[in-house]
């Protein structure tokens, strides 16, 4: 205070104040050395105090306890440079591992003009492929609660495969009774899947198989979290259905569906056991992972009636009303005994659900067609109304591997994803004919939708993604088909314009989270995008085909503006080709190369400045393959 008072008076010795006060300027100076001899001696006594022998003895010596804890925080820090130096080597060959599946299907029917059997098996055995960007991509769009789990998955969870066996049984009966035809089915359906982290690599444990205490609470939660290493997903499915058409005259026919499912999906996986058994574990340092379903189902119900009526006399217009009504109830099961408190026994917690929530959605919907037949060779078609999608049981439940269900639609309730719903329209034009001495047809179509609670795969939960409504969009665009085909050769072209505007929010009760629209990118969805195929077929037994496929620039990643928005990929033409042969009327054999010139891999985003990244999940190359058909 003294010194901001004198200013610079105090090392002017030239100064009037120390030449008329000297007695003043040496009681000054003895008070400040004071004070600085005090403060040398208080830090003096801590440094005794803190390095006394013992303490220096459990500091440096193996045996105490300290020196182990830094032991271990250096073997931490290897580990964690010998994993990120195995994420850059990666990135830079430009490898995407574990792109391979295995696929198995069988199918056995039997039918007579009323009935109906069939039954059919699918196996798919598939490794889920890692991410090049690894930390990078976790520092631009994970959620803060779950960003350690990411970076672990990242390294200590590689190779992770999935396994799905689904099993169906239909029975059909169908029947004609004067003016109505009509006809119903059951069938039944079980699905397992499997999910398994197989190579943990060094976390938890160590070389041999010794448990390591990582000392990192992000760590604590990878390892404590549900699902993470292992998981398994099994549903039953039941469904029956019942439909049929009714000739009012000659000029109009009703027609009606009616139909009701019932599906149950129980979940298991790693950690659900003690979870769902235990109150009170000190290991769980985040009490939020306490709290999960384990025990799902649907209820779904389907009512369509629709009237087809011819307008004129020579039956070139069509009316086609139709309304339809969609109903699902989806109830949720926990047998966690944690709710409404925490394990430490705190009384307030998050109510995120309890254990029964359900969750009924309901909506009646209407379309119009109408249908113009000019001739032969030309049909105008447009249909118009608004529609309304249930949900499949993986948006709800996700799938056990990354994919978990949504934990609550606010802090305080629970809830469930919502049915998408909005208006649609489309208009076409139909032509076929003779151009340039061949048969030629094409379709040109003008499409719009507008979609609220849009269903998109995004964080919002602890430290997995799932399924939230809270996008919206609208879209329109062109599509085009057509084709010349002439004795032996034929051409074939499909183009498709798209303009997408999206947006989403994040809720008010979310931490940062305000509630407002903002505009994204649209990702994965090409602006243009065009297949052109020749084909030459010298025989009705023998094809071979080439074809290009454009696709026009896309983006990755959904933020539009910002420190990390995304940046688009460069648009690419890729070359394909293929043979195939029938020998006979049950066998068909097809073999073929897609990407020839390798040109997907080789794909890197601008991201300005001159400089390039790779994608996230670079697109397969060259690719060889061969199918086998055998119809009896």
């Amino acid at each position: 205070m003294l010194t901001g008072k004198l200013k610079d008076a105090w090392n002017d010795n030239s100064s009037p104040f120390f030449t008329d006060n000297p007695d003043a300027k040496a009681e000054v100076d003895d008070k400040i050395y004071a004070e600085v001899d005090k403060k040398t001696n208080t830090e003096i006594e801590k440094i005794k105090n803190t390095y006394t022998p013992d303490r220096l003895k459990d500091r440096f010596d193996p045996s105490g306890e300290n020196y182990k804890k830094k032991e271990n925080d250096l073997k931490v820090s290897q580990r964690d440079l010998k994993e990120y130096q195995e994420l850059e080597k990666a990135k830079a060959e430009r490898h995407r591992k574990y792109n391979d599946r295995k696929n198995v299907s069988s199918l056995i029917k039997w039918q007579n003009d009323n009935w109906m059997v069939k039954a059919s098996y699918n196996h798919i055995n598939r490794h889920l492929p890692d991410p090049l960007w690894g930390g990078e991509k976790v520092a631009g769009n994970a959620h803060t609660v779950g960003l350690p789990a990411d970076v672990y998955d990242a390294f200590w969870a590689d190779s992770k495969k999935q396994t799905l066996d689904t099993y169906d049984v239909m029975l059909q009966n169908r029947q004609q009774n004067g003016r109505l035809e009509w006809g119903w089915f059951v069938d039944y359906q079980h699905q397992n899947k499997k999910y398994r982290a197989e190579d943990m690599r060094s976390y938890p444990y160590d070389e041999n198989g010794n448990f390591v205490d990582w000392g990192d609470g992000g760590r604590s939660f990878w390892e404590n979290s549900v699902l993470r290493e292992w998981s398994e997903y099994t549903s039953n499915k039941y469904n029956l259905q019942m439909d049929g058409s009714y000739k009012l005259s000659n000029r109009q026919i009703l027609e009606f569906q009616a139909n009701y499912s019932y599906e149950k999906l129980g979940i298991d996986g790693s950690n659900m056991d003690e979870i769902l058994k235990t109150k009170d574990h000190p290991d769980f340092e985040f009490w939020t992972n306490w709290q999960i379903r384990n025990r799902f189902e649907q209820k779904i119900l389907n009512l369509q009636v629709q009237d087809t009526i011819t307008l004129d006399k020579k039956a070139t217009w069509f009316l086609t009303p139709s309304w339809r009504f969609n109903s699902s109830t989806i109830i949720g099961h926990s047998d966690s005994p944690n709710f409404y408190r925490k394990p430490d026994g705190g009384s307030q917690a998050f109510r995120w659900f309890h254990p029964r929530d359900s969750q009924r959605d309901r909506k009646g919907t209407w379309q119009l067609a109408l249908k113009k037949n000019v001739n032969d060779n030309l049909t105008f078609r447009m249909t118009g109304g608004t529609y309304y999608r249930l949900l499949n049981m993986y948006e709800i439940a996700g799938d056990g591997a990354g994919i978990l269900p949504m934990p609550t639609d606010t802090w305080e309730k629970a809830s469930f994803p919502r049915p998408e719903y909005g208006k649609q329209f489309d208009f076409s034009t139909l032509w076929n004919g003779k151009l340039l001495k061949s048969d030629a047809y094409a379709t040109l179509t003008y499409f719009w939708r507008d979609t609220d609670r849009m269903l998109q795969l995004r964080r919002k939960g602890k430290d997995f993604w799932c399924y939230t409504n809270d996008s919206r969009g609208k879209v329109h665009g062109i599509e085009l088909q057509s084709g010349l085909k002439w004795k032996h050769v034929s051409l074939d072209l499909d183009a498709t314009y798209t303009k997408i505007k999206a947006q989403q929010k994040i809720d008010s009760h979310i931490p940062g989270g305000d509630g407002e629209w903002f505009d994204v990118n649209a990702t994965y969805q090409p602006k243009w995008e065009g297949n052109l195929r020749l084909s030459y077929f010298p025989s009705p037994k023998f094809t071979v085909f080439g074809e290009a496929h454009y696709t026009d620039t896309i983006y990755t990643y959904f933020e539009s503006s910002g420190q990390n928005k995304g940046y688009p990929t460069p648009s690419i033409t890729v070359v394909n080709a293929g043979i195939k042969l029938q020998p006979n009327k049950v066998w068909q054999l097809t073999f073929g190369c897609n990407d020839i010139f390798n040109r997907n891999p080789k794909m890197k985003i601008s991201i300005g400045d001159g400089l390039y990244v790779n994608s996230e999940y670079p697109i397969q190359g060259r690719t060889y393959y061969a199918s086998i058909r055998y119809e009896f």
